[in-house]
């Protein structure tokens, strides 16, 4: 009925290529990159600057964040740094906890190592390992492991939301833990019980202040509140507003935007030049960028710029300025709409994928 529809599949599935788009976000091994697909959903509707702008907006205060982790952390040996356990248990089987041979293995993984954070992983050749009709080996503890691997650890994520059916069952072993003793264990329903597989996809920076908060290795202000991981003792289980059905359906996506201020350089996210080799995800200004080309200072060529801008403007009226505000209003729209495509995109492509 709509052969020039185009059909989004997920990397498993299997097709005959025609008019199809694989969407493969979900095997992307770091946040940042998953979030770079953004650019392709951009270019289906024409806006690859736009979309390139909100990408790179999103990875700078990713590395700001980064950066203040790992100011905080530094000179600490990697034994003696804030120790976190990942783990989770599932019913008549077992204890599921991280598995972090690099740091990029997995999503939890890559935040522990952003935020300064040692995160504790399974030893090889510890545990057993089921499989699920598939050649995938999931691996999960007993409970003397388990309390072997992370009765010491200062702060524990369980990624489940039965916390409370466990600890029913299992009182006297969980009592036994660091982290249950001094009331730091939380869970993943900061924003409700389903969000967590959903929307965290498309705040990852979001997500990593969070985790780097839990950590204690996060620049926060009066008004920050963590969004995703829920103190178990002292917090509710969080939720969405109401939805407002139909008539939201039209509305702009309004996503977070927390504010990340660099202890470093005492300014608001990084700036455009930064230096990947510098730390994990880079941060440092280079010195040669300072400059142009001619070697005028950036900052001088700026208030130029600006100085030039003003003069217009002043030349031209009113009617240009209205023409601006009238643009950055649709613009806005537009933004916070491409963002929500990416939200549902995102999520489709690992829904599709099975993951």
């Amino acid at each position: 009925e709509n052969p020039e529809a185009i059909i989004f599949k997920g990397p498993m599935e299997a097709g005959d290529g025609n008019r199809e788009i694989v969407l493969a976000a979900s095997q992307e091994r770091t946040a940042v990159a998953t979030f770079d697909w953004l650019g392709m959903y951009g270019a289906l509707y024409n806006l690859e600057n736009m979309a390139n702008r909100i990408i790179k907006e999103t990875e700078d205060r990713y590395i700001c964040s980064a950066n203040n982790a790992a100011a905080l952390s530094e000179g600490i040996p990697e034994e003696d740094r804030v120790s976190i356990l990942w783990a989770s248990h599932f019913s008549g089987i077992g204890w599921s906890v991280a598995n972090c041979p690099t740091w990029d293995s997995a999503y939890y993984c890559e935040y522990a190592k952003h935020c300064g954070a040692n995160l504790l992983s399974r030893p090889e050749g510890m545990g057993f390992y089921k499989q699920y009709g598939g050649p995938t080996k999931y691996w999960y503890v007993n409970d003397t492991e388990m309390l072997e691997l992370g009765q010491e650890a200062d702060h524990w994520i369980y990624s489940k939301s039965d916390w409370d059916r466990i600890y029913g069952e299992k009182k006297e072993l969980l009592d036994q833990f660091k982290s249950v003793k001094n009331s730091r264990v939380f869970d993943t329903q900061g924003m409700g019980s389903t969000m967590w597989y959903e929307q965290r996809l498309a705040e990852y920076d979001v997500t990593a202040l969070d985790f780097c908060d839990v950590v204690g290795n996060a620049v926060r202000d009066d008004f920050y509140d963590n969004r995703w991981f829920r103190n178990l003792k002292s917090e509710p289980i969080g939720s969405l507003p109401a939805c407002n059905a139909p008539d939201e359906l039209n509305e702009p996506y309004v996503p977070p935007v927390p504010t990340c201020v660099s202890i470093n350089r005492g300014q608001e996210s990084t700036p455009d030049n930064t230096d990947p080799a510098d730390g994990l995800y880079g941060g440092a200004v280079k010195e040669e960028d300072k400059t142009g080309n001619d070697g005028i200072k950036k900052d001088d060529m700026k208030k130029d710029e600006e100085i030039e801008k003003e003069s217009m403007k002043k030349e031209e009226g009113t009617g240009e300025e209205d023409m601006e505000k009238k643009s950055d209003v649709e613009s806005s729209s537009v933004l916070f709409s491409l963002e929500a495509i990416l939200s549902i995109a995102i999520v489709l492509s690992v829904g599709l994928s099975g993951l």
